[in-house]
């Protein structure tokens, strides 16, 4: 038996935390048709682009905290 994780109420809330803006109305009309699997997979995907941007992030403000210590380290 398979165990889905999706969430269809926070599919919205997912997509805008992956992409920076709420899916389209079509987008969400034609998630209502598609079978658990593919919804499933849509989901995982989403959930890696979450982690990427995380992670994009996470290292561009490490990033910055670097070079502003580096500098503070020249005065």
């Amino acid at each position: 038996m398979t165990i889905y994780t999706y969430d269809s109420a926070l599919l919205s809330d997912l997509y805008k935390d992956a992409y920076g803006f709420r899916p389209s109305g079509s987008y969400l009309q034609a998630w209502t048709y598609y079978t658990d699997e593919f919804k499933q997979e849509i989901w995982d995907r989403l959930l890696a682009e979450v982690k990427r941007a995380v992670e994009e992030t996470e290292q561009y403000h490490a990033d910055k905290q670097y070079q502003a210590d580096k500098d503070d380290s020249h005065d």
